[in-house]
Formats: C-alpha cells, structure tokens, sequence
C-alpha cells in the first residue's frame, strides 16, 4: 500500500506476530512490490522490515537491490546488507563509494560501528580510485580514526589540485604523523598560502611536539627550521615558539623581539602574549608598560589574563600579576581584559579588585553580574563569604537588571547576612514581624494596656487595607498609616531596600523616632538619607547617593546609643551624627523602639530588610 503511514502501522504489527517461517511470504509481498508502479516506497520499507528481522537467508535478495536506481530503495539495501552480513559485506558496499557522497556517508556511518581493523586496510586500499566527492566524504568521516597507514595517502593529499581535499588531508595529518615527520611539517607549514590548509598543519606539529617530552629536543626542531628559512617564511616559524615552551624558547623569543625586520619582531610578539606558561608574565608586563601601540598592548593583556586563568600557578601568584596589570591599563578594551582576569580569580581580594569597575560607566554592568557570579557558590565550589562580599554585592545588585541574576544573589546574600548575625525582618511572603501605627511614644506611653490593645488592633486593620506584599515586595498603595515592627530594638545595624516613585516621599523612624529621610532628589537636590528632624547636629546627607526615582536603593544603617551612621548606595552620607528627639526635644533619643517605615501619601516599596542588633 502506497499510503506510508498505513503501511508503516502494518509493519510495525508484523514485528509483534512474525516468526522465521514467514520469511517466504515477505519475499514474495517485495516482489509483489517491486513489480507495481510507483512502488518504491513500500520496497524500501520492506527491505528495512528485512534487514530488521535478522534472517540471513533473505541477504542475497537485499543485495540485489544495492545497484537500484532509487536512492531510497538503495539506501535501504545499503542497511539492510550490513545488518544482515556485518564486515562480510563489505566487499559489495565498497562498490557504492563511488555512486554518490550521500552513499558514501552512509556506507562510512555503518562501517563506524565496526572495530578499525576491520574495514579500514580495505578502505585505504580503494581510496585512490574514488573520484574527489567520496573521497573528502571519506577524508572527514575517517579522520580521527587513522593511523600513520594513512600516511603517504594523506602527505600526498595536502598538494591536491582541490582545495577541499587538501584541507581535509590537513586536517588529517594529527592522526597520520610522528616526531619524524617534525621537519617536512615545519618546511611545509612555513610556505602555505592557504589558511585552512596551515591551520591543520599547526595542529599536527602541535601534536607531535606534545608527544616529544623534552624541551630542548622541541627547541632544536624549531630553531633548525627557522634558521633555514627567510622573510615571511621565518616569521611564521617563529610564531610556533610557544609550541616548545619553557625558559630557553622564552629567552629566544625575546631575541628575536629585537631583530629590525618588523615582521620578526610582530611573530615574536605574538608567540611571546601566545605564551603557554606562567614564566612569561614578567617579559608580558613589561611589553604592556613599555609601548604605546594599541595591538601589542591588547595583545600583552590579553597573554596575561589567559595565563591567570589557565597556567600553573598559585592563586597568590596570580592575583600578584593582576595587581602589576592595575596601573598599566588604559583603554576600555584593556580594563575589560582585566576585569575578566579578576573575575577568574575566587577570592575576597579579586571581588574588591571588581568592585572598583563599579563607577565605570563602560563596564559597571559587566562587572556586577562577575561580582554576583564570582561571589555566589557554583558547582562543587563555596561561595565567598563575610562582611565585605556582604558590602559588594549590596552595591552590586543596584547594577543588574537580569531577574535571575538578582534573584539567585539576593538569596545568596540572606545565607550571607544570617551568618553574620542578621535577622530579616520581612520574610517576602506576608506581614508576620509587623503591625500599624499608633500615635507616637508620647502617646502609646500614656495609654493603658487596654486602650493599647484595641488601638494596635484597629491600627491592624487600617494597615492591611494598604501594606501588602506582591512579588516578594512590601508595597504601600499611598494611603493609610506608616508600618511599624512588631519588636523594640536599641542598638543595631539594618540592612533596607527602598524605592519610590516620583514625587515620592517617606523615611525610616529609628526606635519610634523621625527620621532617616528618603524622597526623590528632582525635589529635594541635597537626596536622601539625611536626619531631617535635626535642629541642632547635621540634617542633611553629605552628598547626594540617590540613585535615579523608579531605582532600587538600599540603606545601611547603624544606631548606637544617640548617634547614627547611614550609607546609601554605598556611599557615606550620615557620618557618626547624633539623633535628636523629635517627640521630646528636652531629651535625648529613646534608649529603644520600633522602626518604622513611614508613609507620607505617596506608593513605597521595600525589600531585604535585615536588622543584626548590637549588645
């Protein structure tokens, strides 16, 4: 039946219910099908059917079908004569090699599945009669499969009048070759014209120079090859020295910097920022700090940051190289190499190293999301811990805009800040630890336990028709009373996102009292974070640290005794600055109290509020 899906349901049943006796009746519904018109799809079909079924007497009815005409019915038979006959086979699907590349690649794909030593002395054998489209189908299939037996096929390969096929034996010859075919390599790689073509070279001389252990035997190859050669030649044998590595490669490198022919020295620049070990960082920094030409000096970077990232060497080590880099770089190119260079290095000292690219306007973002990621634990390593990482990553989630990236370092820094001693005071689920407002100190101390239980409980009610949390917010709609903590606390340190819209207006009351201001800068230039309420000690912030309305902003606070401290965004706006007494003037601060998120008719939105308190 000409209809696939019809037929494919009928085969499928038949592989539940056949048995070995019906093997005639198959053959005889694949010659009903071989004779109908337009009958190809079923014969391919049942030729897979057969070959499925594992029944080797049906073999020379399937090979019959590998000379048709039709691709699908011969890719079948191409199947199917391998299920059925395995390596045995292979002598009559050698023959279809030369049909077509599609032909090929199946042939090789199957044949793949076999051991080497199998197929593949035949293969080498029928290879110089394949025309040129098999043959690079086989170049490609069997490449990493080779042996030096392939040797002479592939050598010859690399003069190819194709292009394709030169490449492909290029590409080859990392399989094919030993330390004895080092020198024609060399002498080979030196005059290429063809990049593709050198590019496999390369590889191959960087794979039979691995296989030499000795540095100086490595050296000797490649200085015997560049003394003999000139000009562009040379040059491009010296940008192999990093191939040989160690000290006196290195020292002969550095000669060659000095050499007049401008291409010398460029090869010798090269191969010294493509250097593989960690003793070129001294000849590295020093080309960095002693030219001005853009390109070498990217490229000294560049050399640089590699070998902090992938050579042997202590972290201590390491991060001595990055801190020589700080003062060299001067182009945004360069610092973004640097950046990179911290960024690889999982230690306080490199997240603080990052922290500086944070007033860069080019690399902040970058440079934050490495701060989070460098900072946060990933597989099978800890994350960085502490009251710095604490401070840095504060300061950088104010730079991310990937949800994600925010999400996963909040949560980071709440097992950061609970280590410390932090409690949160908002569990971004509800209103728990919280209730409304009642008057002030002055009037809740006046009140008798009766009246300020019926107070609190209306003040309950008020707050939750405005104070709700969406999204792991504690957002107020504009309306209502300010939120207060449920607890008293005396001295502490808090930890508060905070952030408004515009025109928005609110503050921190600290032990009851006002007020850390926050309100939109466009209003009020001098920004937030001051103690507005002051009359006699300093009201206004140092400087503004306001980061733009519709922001998140975040507050460090800490309170001891009548003095407080307040950095905002970071940046230290509130130096040691006593609080004084709004409610009562005539006396100082209350020695404890509730804080209180105050509400001023205006949206407010708060998050990550942490309070360690200090005894």
């Amino acid at each position: 039946d000409e209809n696939k899906q019809y037929r494919a349901t009928a085969l499928r049943l038949a592989r539940k219910f056949d048995h070995p006796e019906l093997t005639p009746e198959w053959l005889k519904v694949l010659k009903e099908a071989e004779s109908a018109a337009g009958g190809t799809g079923a014969m391919a079909d049942l030729i897979c059917f057969l070959g499925e079924r594992q029944d080797r007497t049906v073999l020379p009815e399937v090979t019959r079908f590998l000379g048709s005409e039709d691709e699908s019915v011969r890719s079948a038979a191409i199947r199917a004569s391998f299920h059925l006959g395995g390596k045995e086979i292979l002598s009559e699907l050698w023959s279809l090699l030369a049909k077509s590349p599609a032909d090929s690649q199946l042939v090789l794909d199957l044949v793949a599945t076999l051991k080497p030593e199998d197929y593949m002395g035949q293969l080498i054998k029928i290879y110089p009669d394949l025309p040129e489209a098999s043959k690079l189908v086989v170049l490609k299939a069997v490449r990493d499969k080779m042996t030096p037996a392939w040797k002479e096929i592939i050598l010859g390969e690399i003069d190819s009048p194709s292009a394709e096929i030169s490449r492909a034996a290029a590409a080859s010859l990392s399989s094919v070759c030993l330390e004895g075919d080092l020198p024609w390599l060399l002498e080979k790689y030196a005059v290429l014209e063809d990049a593709a073509v050198a590019t496999g070279l390369q590889a191959a001389i960087r794979s039979v120079m691995g296989d030499i252990k000795d540095e100086e035997k490595r050296l000797k190859y490649l200085l015997t090859s560049i003394n003999k050669s000139k000009g562009k030649a040379r040059a491009s044998l010296i940008r192999l020295l990093p191939l040989a590595g160690g000290q006196e490669s290195l020292k002969s490198v550095m000669a060659f910097m000095s050499d007049k022919d401008p291409e010398i020295k460029a090869a010798a620049v090269f191969a010294l920022t493509s250097w593989p070990g960690f003793e070129a960082t001294p000849q590295l920094i020093t080309l960095l700090s002693s030219t001005q030409d853009r390109k070498v000096r990217y490229l000294a970077c560049q050399g640089l940051v590699r070998l902090v990232k992938e050579a042997e060497a202590s972290a201590s080590e390491k991060l001595k190289i990055l801190e020589q880099m700080n003062p060299l770089v001067s182009y945004p190119d360069e610092k973004g190499l640097l950046l990179t260079g911290w960024a690889s290095q999982r230690e306080v000292k490199a997240l603080e190293e990052i922290a500086g690219f944070f007033e860069d306007e080019s690399l902040k973002e970058r440079a934050a999301l490495s701060a989070c990621r460098l900072a946060r634990p990933q597989a099978g390593e800890e994350g960085l811990k502490g009251w710095t990482t604490i401070w840095i990553l504060k300061k950088a989630l104010l730079l991310l805009d990937d949800e994600l990236e925010i999400q996963e370092t909040e949560n980071y820094l709440d097992t950061l800040l609970r280590q410390e001693g932090f409690e949160p005071l908002f569990n971004r689920k509800d209103l728990y630890g919280w209730k409304g407002l009642v008057g002030d100190p002055v009037k809740r101390a006046a009140m008798s336990q009766e009246e300020l239980t019926a107070a609190q409980k209306k003040a309950d009610e008020i707050m939750r028709q405005h104070w709700q949390v969406i999204d792991g917010v504690l957002t107020f709609d504009g309306h209502g009373e300010s939120l207060c903590t449920a607890k008293d606390y005396c001295d502490f340190e808090l930890f508060v996102d905070w952030k408004i819209e515009k025109g928005g207006d609110s503050g921190i009351y600290l032990r009851g009292s006002p007020q850390v201001q926050i309100w939109d800068p466009a209003q009020w230039p001098e920004g937030s974070g001051g103690l507005y309420n002051n009359q006699k000690n300093p009201s206004k912030p140092l400087k503004c640290a306001d980061r733009p309305v519709g922001s998140w902003n975040t507050f460090y606070i800490k309170m001891v005794g009548e003095r407080v401290t307040v950095y905002l965004n970071g940046e230290l706006v509130v130096d040691n600055v006593v609080m004084e007494n709004y409610w009562e003037r005539d006396k100082p601060i209350y020695p404890c109290g509730q804080i209180e998120l105050q509400a001023h008719n205006t949206p407010l939105y708060f998050k990550n509020i942490y309070l360690r308190e200090l005894k």
